[in-house]
């Protein structure tokens, strides 16, 4: 029995991944692999240089024979991100629930979930399947817009300057090798969240020990809670941070609860309590 291929050196495919604007470099879709332009079998090798990123399809044109080793070469060497200028791609979120999680911090609501001003930061709203979608956009601290996530689709602009990796149900995006911006990983339930989020001076940091604000006023700390029908907003203007309900149920809830699928159940009754309440 053959010996397994070992993965490319972390470094290496860090390297392909700017290089070719992440995704892969005929087509651009963010699926790919990494691509031996020189033969693995032929020389065992992880050369930068001779190596590039292709999608399945991409890659199996290539492994066949399909497209030549200039046409190949032509596509390192002009990869369809870079060409285009920002790199996209689909979350797939099966989750029915309109719940997400960020350390020990639960939201609970189909609607904003973090503004500045009256700008939303991060949204959840129901597909028209039943399933959760979010919208988050993603600033520097200098409020250059980086990217943004419109229902599940996301667009990053400018990918010379990301580390990004992608999965169906999962987009880590990097401004350095260890400097994490965004993390959603859809593949649990709920979605897990971490981010970065920065808005005319206001600052959301969204870990695994919680969510911790800066900005108005400094330091402001949550964990172990979970916030249903409400929002977290500041106001530049008038300098105030606040939890605010969702104006549509004129109030909210805050649930403490050690357990996290318990306290999730009881944010998820009582989003519904809440619904029910206002419709009647």
């Amino acid at each position: 029995m053959g010996q397994r291929r070992k993965d490319p050196p972390e470094p290496i495919k860090r390297k392909l991944r700017q290089e070719a604007g992440f995704g892969c470099c005929k087509c651009g879709f963010p699926i790919y692999d990494y691509h031996h332009i020189i033969k693995y079998s032929v020389e065992h090798h992880f050369r930068a240089e001779d190596m590039m990123l292709l999608c399945p399809n991409c890659h199996r044109e290539a492994t066949v024979g399909a497209m030549t080793e200039e046409e190949q070469c032509y596509y390192k060497a002009n990869p369809f991100n870079i060409r285009r200028g920002y790199v996209e791609g689909l979350l797939k979120v099966n989750q029915k629930e309109m719940v997400i999680s960020t350390g020990g911090i639960q939201f609970v609501n189909d609607g904003f979930i973090i503004m500045v001003d009256e700008e939303p930061l991060l949204t959840l709203k129901n597909s028209d399947k039943g399933t959760l979608e979010i919208s988050l956009t993603l600033f520097d601290r200098d409020d250059n817009l980086l990217a943004i996530i419109d229902r599940n689709q996301w667009v990053a602009g400018d990918p010379t300057i990301w580390d990004i990796e992608f999965g169906y149900q999962w987009l880590i995006m990097r401004r350095k090798s260890r400097d994490i911006r965004l993390h959603i990983d859809a593949r649990c339930s709920p979605l897990e969240i971490r981010a970065d989020l920065y808005r005319k001076g206001q600052f959301f940091r969204l870990n695994k020990a919680g969510l911790i604000f800066n900005g108005i006023i400094s330091n402001v700390s949550m964990k172990d809670l979970c916030y249903v029908g409400m929002y977290l907003h500041a106001d530049t203007k008038t300098k105030q941070f606040s939890i605010r309900p969702d104006e549509r149920f004129g109030k909210g809830v805050i649930i403490s609860w050690a357990d996290v699928q318990e306290r999730i159940n009881k944010g998820l009754n009582a989003l519904k309590s809440l619904k029910e309440e206002t419709i009647g």
